[in-house]
């Protein structure tokens, strides 16, 4: 039988075999396994914005590395700034464009895509700007490079998409 160190490991599996091993369940064990089912949850839930912010700075990286002409300047500030801003941008603004873009997605069978991702890396870069962060910029260094880079930026936001969000 598997005993983790972690006292609230311990406690969760206490309550995970009493209740799957009696057949009759007193209220305050299902509530406690209730409770202590939701505080994991949490744990699990900033686990994920952590590696959300994580995976969209090591795409940002990803992209000045394969790119030089993208200047980036800043370090760990840089990206850790960039893949909360980005964070926020794929959850709250992408959906909007998708679903505004929706028939041009169906039109050009996922192409339009690319556009949606070149408005999220513009308004990364302007909201970079914008911020005026001591030693931290962002930029493309012209209108190649930006496309260049919204393409890697969907490859790497696809395969993140796809492996670690589910």
């Amino acid at each position: 039988i598997y005993t983790p160190k972690n006292t609230f490991l311990k406690k969760f599996l206490l309550m995970w075999r009493i209740l799957s091993h009696k057949q009759k369940n007193s209220k305050i064990l299902q509530s406690l396994f209730l409770g202590y089912t939701f505080r994991a949850l949490l744990i699990l839930a900033n686990m994920r914005i952590f590696l959300s912010i994580f995976f969209n700075g090591l795409i940002l990286y990803a992209m000045s590395y394969f790119l030089p002409e993208i200047v980036a300047t800043g370090g760990i500030k840089l990206y850790f700034v960039a893949g909360v801003v980005l964070g926020l941008l794929n959850t709250f603004v992408k959906p909007i464009l998708k679903i505004l873009g929706f028939p041009f997605v169906i039109i050009t069978f996922g192409l339009f895509t690319l556009v949606i991702n070149g408005v999220i890396l513009g308004l990364l870069q302007k909201i970079i700007e914008t911020l005026n962060i001591v030693g931290v910029t962002y930029s493309f260094g012209g209108w190649v490079n930006f496309a260049i880079a919204v393409v890697i930026f969907s490859i790497f936001n696809t395969l993140y998409g796809t492996f670690f969000k589910h």
